[in-house]
């Protein structure tokens, strides 16, 4: 489990916030804290922003307070419920947005391994290397006799 998460169970454990209520203020993807896989910049983004009385400092290097020394001048969010609705209709259309560029590339790289292309770049949610792709998903570059690893 990343640092960020951890430290996101922290603050919500310590100030009794329920998880379904913490995903539903600041809009990320139910379940996200329970994944094993980290947090994205986006997801860090939306906890930050709604939770403003956390210390950026600790949630960042884990130095320091875990609240704002100052949080006086902080007054909690209140969205209303068209609100609410319009702004999980923008964090859908772009998640929508993200996972159709991910297929377009997805698509290429079906198309240019149906080519006998071994040489493509894997696509960025791949593992950053080829050692780290487990056997049963590489197979053999015909003109090299290189590993490589499969389309998934």
């Amino acid at each position: 489990m990343s640092l960020f998460k951890k430290r996101i169970l922290e603050y919500i454990d310590f100030k009794g916030v329920k998880k379904s209520d913490f995903y539903r203020n600041t809009g990320i993807a139910r379940s996200v804290l329970d994944k094993s896989s980290g947090l994205t910049e986006d997801n860090v983004a939306k906890f930050i922003a709604f939770y403003e009385d956390v210390n950026p400092e600790w949630f960042l290097t884990g130095k320091g307070t875990m609240l704002k020394t100052d949080t006086s001048n902080i007054e909690p969010l209140h969205f209303s419920e068209k609100e609410q609705y319009e702004k999980t209709i923008h964090l859908l259309e772009s998640a929508l947005k993200d996972k159709e560029k991910i297929i377009t590339l997805q698509e290429q790289r079906i198309e240019s391994l149906k080519k006998g292309d071994f040489e493509m770049p894997p696509l960025p949610m791949f593992a950053e290397s080829d050692a780290e792709y487990p056997k049963e998903l590489q197979l053999k570059d015909k003109k090299t006799d290189k590993t490589r690893p499969t389309a998934r």
